[in-house]
């Protein structure tokens, strides 16, 4: 079920004029970018989906290990995406 819900928020994420991103400043030595999505589920779901299984959503290739499933995030203010 849970990939289900992972595949739909991310089909959602891939539709024309679902996704809009803009650079917000820049610099000689980097920028800052903003993405704005609009999500059509409920709030709850996506909030679980975001945060728990990690390793349901995050590729391998970009973490330390290689597997995804040692990843997690601590849903609260100044957690932790470990």
């Amino acid at each position: 079920m849970r990939r289900t819900r992972v595949a739909g928020l991310f089909l959602c994420l891939m539709l024309p004029g679902a996704v809009v991103a803009e650079v917000v400043d820049s610099a000689a030595d980097g920028f800052s970018t903003r993405h704005t999505v609009e999500i059509t589920a409920d709030a709850d779901d996506v909030y679980r989906t975001l945060t728990r299984g990690v390793g349901d959503w995050w590729h391998p290739d970009h973490t330390f290990t290689g597997d995804s499933g040692n990843l997690r995030i601590e849903a609260r203010g100044g957690g932790c995406f470990c």
